[in-house]
Parts: structure tokens; C-alpha cells; sequence
């Protein structure tokens, strides 16, 4: 990224403790020919599971679990229709989904009861369809985790950052960043359930936020009731599409922002990015999960007369290799 810009100013890496910090993780299960039960990860680039006892790098209540969930599974009589256990430490408690590919059985609800009562945790069940249901097959209630002051509900399935300590603190860096004023109409793209939604709403006129999937918008609107605030409206959109097929594009802004932050998805951004300088953002903050998207959008944004201020990099995964980083743009 250096290249550029001369005189990008980079800023020091946002981490966290290595070890511990890890809120979501997908657990695979496999019954081999033999019979044999094996519960962990899988190598990379490949379908072979590793079996483990023990993942240091999960929040603390969920490290002492392989074990017992591994004799747990055992005795299902649904074991080898098990696809794997995702595991969800929100504020409101802990949570294991189990993908299971046939009915959940009378005899193995009773033990996952068992076992959830005795571990103090919430099991739900993810059928073929994709519905998450409780034991008793109904829609659980939402969970949720606090930022600057607000609660953040979403469902079991939605995407959240699986590092809280990094997610406050990148959240933090980011409104600091967007140097709001209380006359700012801001665009938050691929805004999720409105991680950075709700705390540029507090500082700024407006917030407009839009996402691609539609629950994901929903619950984003709740959350911004909820919080208490009137000046957030969120929108369900695919952003690959012209701006002029965009709802909230003169609906709400009058075909201006002053400011934009994105956080999109491993692929980037290219489609709506081309078109920011539409828009005619003073400042344009960029959240990436992937290197080669993010420079490869930088350059879009540098050739529509935005200069590369700042860059910083946050371990999001401490003990892996992958790094996320943040992007300030100036227009020039």
C-alpha cells in the first residue's frame, strides 16, 4: 500500500490479549468407518479434521468444553447426523448451534437439556433449511453484546466481529477518523446490525446505513430504536448496483454525504467504490478483511481525486497470520 501514497501516515497496529479472545468459532464433527468420533478443526486446504481437547485462543468458558461435548456427541443418537457446532459467547450468555442434517430426537433433546443446564449454556439447533431454533423448536430470543453504551441484538446466525476488544477499539478509531461534526450526513456501507452505525449516529445530522441482507437491516433498525436514536435509517441493498437503482440515494441524502465509511465482505467493494466520488464524501473510511481488495480499491478511490492519509493494521486474529486494517481517504 505504500506505493500508494508518499506520505501515508501509518498508525500503530490495534491488538489484543493472544490469547482467549475468540467470541465465534464454527467446530467440526466427523464419524469416520469406523465408527470413530472426531471434534475440532480442519487443516487448511483440506477436508481432514483434526481432533482436539483443548482451543486457547476461544473465550475462557468454552475452552474447558471439548471434552465433555466430545462424550456429549457420543451419545447422541444422532451423532454421525452432526455437521459441526458453532460456538457464541455474546454478552447475554453462551450459546452452542448444532448443525444437524436429521429431527432432533426426544431422547436427544433430553441430554442436550442435561447438558445445557449442568454447563450453564444455550444449545440451538440449525436445520436443513437453515432455520435456528431453541430445544423446544422455537425462535430463540435475539443475543446481543454492548458497545459505547448501546445494545447490539442479533441473531445466531448473523455475521459479527468475533474479537470484541479489537471491534471496540476499531470502532472507536474509525468514528475518530471520520472527524464528525453535528452537521454530517454520513453512509455507512455494509453496515451489518449497525456496529458502526450506532456510535457516528451519536456524532453526527444523519446516518444512513446499508446492508445486503435484509434480516441483518431489520435488526440493525431495532437496535437503532432500541438505542434511542431517531437520525439512523437503514436500508436493504446490493451495492454491486448502479447508484441511481439505489433507494437511499436522493431518497434520503439528496445525492450527497459528507463523509462514508465501508466495511465490506473478503471481496471488496470495486462496484460501489467506483461511484463514491458521486457522492462527493470529504472523508472516506475503509475497513477491510482483505489485502489485495483493499489495494486494489485504493487505487479506484486515489483516481477519483482522494489522497491516502492514514493506514493502520488490527489483529482481529491473534496466533493466525491474517491481519485486517483501516484506510483513511482525503478528498483532495
Amino acid at each position: 500500500m505504500r506505493y500508494l501514497s508518499d506520505d501515508c501516515q501509518w498508525q500503530s497496529p490495534i491488538t489484543s490479549p493472544e490469547w482467549g479472545y475468540r467470541r465465534r468459532a464454527r467446530v467440526g464433527v466427523h464419524v469416520n468407518k469406523r465408527g470413530d468420533l472426531a471434534l475440532g478443526f480442519r487443516q487448511r486446504a483440506s477436508n481432514d479434521l483434526v481432533n482436539i481437547s483443548q482451543c486457547p485462543v476461544l473465550v475462557e468458558p468454552f475452552q474447558a468444553l471439548f471434552t465433555p461435548l466430545t462424550q456429549l456427541v457420543e451419545q447422541l443418537k444422532a451423532r454421525d447426523k452432526v455437521g459441526h457446532l458453532e460456538f457464541i459467547a455474546p454478552d447475554n450468555g453462551l450459546f452452542i448451534i448444532i448443525r444437524l442434517l436429521t429431527e432432533l430426537l426426544a431422547e436427544d433433546r433430553a441430554l442436550l437439556a442435561t447438558f445445557s443446564s449442568e454447563h450453564q449454556l444455550t444449545f440451538l439447533i440449525e436445520d436443513n433449511d437453515g432455520n435456528i431454533l431453541d430445544l423446544a423448536g422455537k425462535q430463540p430470543s435475539p443475543l446481543h453484546y454492548q458497545l459505547n453504551g448501546d445494545i447490539l441484538a442479533f441473531n445466531a446466525g448473523d455475521f459479527i466481529q468475533i474479537n470484541a476488544q479489537v471491534n471496540q477499539k476499531m470502532v472507536d478509531q474509525a468514528v475518530d477518523w471520520l472527524e464528525l461534526k453535528t452537521t454530517d450526513k454520513v453512509l455507512d456501507l455494509f453496515c451489518g446490525i449497525g456496529n458502526f452505525s450506532l456510535s457516528i449516529a451519536k456524532k453526527s445530522q444523519l446516518v444512513v446505513g446499508v446492508e445486503g441482507v435484509k434480516e441483518m437491516v431489520e435488526q440493525a433498525s431495532h437496535n437503532a430504536t432500541a438505542a434511542g436514536l431517531s437520525n439512523i435509517s437503514f436500508y436493504h441493498s446490493d451495492l454491486s448496483q448502479p447508484l441511481a437503482d439505489q433507494a437511499w440515494y436522493s431518497r434520503k441524502l439528496g445525492e450527497q454525504v459528507d463523509k462514508i465509511l465501508l466495511d465490506p465482505a473478503r471481496d471488496g467493494a470495486t462496484a460501489i467504490v467506483e461511484q463514491l466520488s458521486k457522492l462527493k464524501p470529504s472523508i472516506i473510511v475503509y475497513v477491510s478483511c482483505e489485502p489485495s481488495s483493499l489495494e486494489r480499491d485504493s487505487k479506484v478511490i486515489i483516481d477519483q481525486g482522494y489522497k491516502l492519509e492514514k493506514m493502520c493494521v488490527m489483529d482481529m486474529f491473534p496466533q493466525t497470520t491474517h491481519l485486517e486494517s483501516m484506510a483513511l481517504f482525503r478528498k483532495i
